[in-house]
């Protein structure tokens, strides 16, 4: 019999009749219920079994079970049927989760926003600009490199041996180096590169690190370098990228920043100049690498690296939310708040050996020569504000001249703890007295307070940049100092956002203890060439790149006062001594005890506020993998591992 919808019912009517009669004869045998019962399910059995030959539903069937349920049972299969389908997708997930392999793909295009525009992208030159400095690591080789964790490798060099000494350094290259027009690279290229950067008519500025050093030729693959006496951190030095001779032999020193090969380079390194554009102003405005196929290492994945210019970071976080570039070298932390599709990047928090500090001039306000003085403003700044507050936490607290990272940090240093009270009771004890200022006292100039004319105050608010409205510090005449003291600091700062919110804070953190503090924002460019050399400030937060090594001769020798990066312009005949004696040591644990005793001898001397270390936020779209950088030295060393990094993958399945 066919199973329609109609023949369906009809079986149903008469086997409700069939189970009527049923049901009359089983009321004859109440005492075998129990049997009868069993023959009642028997025969609804076969009823059902009778009208279908099948005993599985087919689909026509199942389409009228709904019919048949109750509002729970249906829910309850539709429960089962949810968890059926989720048990065959994560059992299919894992499947392909344990034999589908993803490898990098070579090939894509990769870029970059960098603030600013190439220049010298040259060794020689490339060391005091970061763009410049950005492209020359990825076309030049170097002797030496820092690797994707901050730690010194080589890099053309093969192995090295130091003299017992200390004097001489024996160093043998890799001999399957080629320079970009195919030419091998040899020993001849490194003494020539050596030998221009000592030339002052080259005017490099590496010049003066090099000046009493000799290299020779051992053959074509080693050159021997010759100190005039020991220093530790040399082999640091060699991080510089090396020329070809045979190009660069040619051209005249005097005219070298001239030269066409400054923006058309040929290195040997794991890129290659492919082109530049330019607008009608002659900016450039995009510059493009393409892969070195001939590199020596680990050949690069991506096959092209372009780098589009920007005026500002506001630009080039534009830029990053039109997807028109792929990753920015550096973002202030005050821009970040502009970015769109945050989910959409990675965030690259890298370490860098970057000291933020506050140095003094005691030449320019007498007060700064009081330690007591010094130490007020010290714990009077809240450094746990300045790290989560306004770098999100993205910073590490510094203690001293030295960084916590270092091996050769003092850990026995204390952390400064931030006290109100006992910096407002320090000045109190140093003979000062706070005096408040309001609207109202202003309007009458002959007013005194506190035995003091408004006018006073007024005249020395507008000579030193300040309110004359709020509380003064302030020392008064005695027959020794016929006049008033008044406590006021002025702040300078480079001129960008992130030191624009460090500068108010500390700002408000010493005008709450009295102390009137003016703000004075400068260019980069003029801190660095003018101020700090000069000492033409009173106060100045500035930020030192201290480098991998411990050796801060540079920064805190008295010799490197007149003309060197001692801005504190600290001179203790002591930790001069032990700077001297650590950078000449050989023995490495007796370096790291001689920096830690100077380490101490700074901080008690109030050498200058150290306030802490910020990292170094590198930003790229997440579609770009491979990245592993931890740290750096320089902002170029983001490019350690771009040999890892890859934008297209393989799947492969695997049994």
């Amino acid at each position: 019999m066919k199973f329609t919808k109609n023949n369906f019912f009809r079986s149903l009517k008469k086997a409700k009749h069939a189970l009527s009669g049923f049901f009359v004869h089983l009321n004859f045998f109440s005492k075998n219920k129990k049997s009868a019962d069993l023959n009642h399910l028997d025969l609804n059995r076969e009823l059902v079994y009778s009208l279908s030959t099948k005993k599985l539903p087919n689909a026509e069937q199942l389409k009228h079970l709904g019919r048949f349920l109750t509002t729970k049972e249906r829910k309850i299969v539709r429960i089962c049927a949810l968890i059926l389908i989720l048990n065959f997708v994560y059992l299919g997930f894992v499947f392909f989760n344990k034999h589908i392999v993803s490898t990098p793909l070579a090939g894509g295009s990769y870029i970059e926003g960098l603030v600013g525009a190439p220049k010298y992208i040259n060794p020689l030159y490339s060391s005091n600009r970061d763009v410049d400095a950005d492209i020359s690591r990825l076309i030049f080789s170097s002797l030496f490199k820092y690797d994707e964790k901050g730690v010194l490798v080589g890099d053309l060099v093969e192995s090295w041996q130091r003299s017992d000494d200390g004097r001489e350094y024996t160093l043998v290259l890799k001999n399957n180096a080629v320079w970009h027009n195919g030419e091998k690279l040899n020993a001849d290229d490194i003494i020539f590169t050596v030998q221009a950067i000592k030339n002052p008519k080259f005017r490099s500025p590496l010049h003066s690190a090099f000046s009493g050093l000799e290299v020779e030729k051992m053959n074509d693959y080693a050159v021997k370098f010759k100190l005039s006496q020991p220093y530790a951190p040399f082999l640091g030095l060699l991080t510089f990228g090396i020329l070809p001779k045979n190009i660069w032999g040619a051209v005249i020193p005097e005219s070298a920043t001239l030269a066409e090969l400054n923006l058309k380079p040929i290195g040997s390194g794991p890129y290659k100049f492919k082109s530049l554009v330019k607008n009608k102003n002659g900016e450039i405005k995009e510059y493009t690498l393409e892969v070195n196929e001939a590199y020596y290492g680990a050949k690069p994945f991506i096959k092209e690296v372009s780098f589009r210019f920007y005026s500002d970071a506001e630009s080039i976080v534009k830029a990053l939310n039109d997807n028109s570039v792929d990753g920015v070298s550096y973002l202030p932390f005050s821009a970040r708040k502009d970015l769109l599709a945050k989910s959409s990047l990675s965030f690259h928090y890298l370490n860098q050996p970057q000291l933020e500090a506050i140095f003094f001039n005691q030449k320019n306000n007498e007060f700064l020569t009081n330690k007591n003085i010094l130490q007020a403003l010290n714990i009077a700044i809240d450094r746990s504000y300045l790290i989560k507050g306004i770098f999100n936490g993205q910073a590490q607290e510094s203690r001293g001249p030295i960084l916590e990272n270092n091996s050769a940090f003092n850990a026995d240093l204390k952390k400064t703890v931030y006290d109100y009270a006992q910096a407002e009771k320090i000045i109190a004890d140093e003979g000062f007295i706070k005096v408040n200022v309001s609207d109202d006292d202003l309007k009458d100039p002959s007013k005194e307070i506190e035995g003091i004319t408004v006018s006073d105050f007024q005249e020395k608010a507008s000579d030193a940049g300040v309110d004359p409205v709020g509380i003064w510090l302030v020392k008064k005449a005695t027959k020794k100092v016929p006049e008033n003291k008044f406590l006021v600091i002025s702040l300078t700062y480079p001129d960008s956002a992130d030191n624009a919110l460090i500068a108010g804070k500390i700002q408000e953190y010493w005008q709450a203890i009295g102390v009137k503090t003016s703000l004075n924002p400068l260019p980069s460019s003029q801190i660095a060439s003018e101020i700090a050399i000069e000492k033409n400030f009173e106060a100045l937060l500035f930020g030192e790149n201290v480098g991998a090594d411990p050796d801060v001769y540079a920064f805190w020798h008295s010799s490197q006062i007149s003309e060197g990066l001692n801005i504190a312009s600290y001179a203790n005949t002591n930790a001069d001594k032990l700077l001297e004696a650590a950078r000449v040591s050989t023995d490495e644990n007796d370096r790291l005890e001689k920096y830690r005793s100077f380490q101490q001898l700074v901080v008690e001397d109030q050498g200058a506020i150290f306030l802490f270390s910020p990292n170094y936020l590198y930003l790229q779209v997440k579609k770009l993998h491979g990245f592993s950088g931890t740290s750096i030295i320089e902002p170029s060393d983001r490019f350690a591992s771009i040999s890892n990094w890859y934008l297209r993958v393989r799947h492969s399945f695997v049994w």
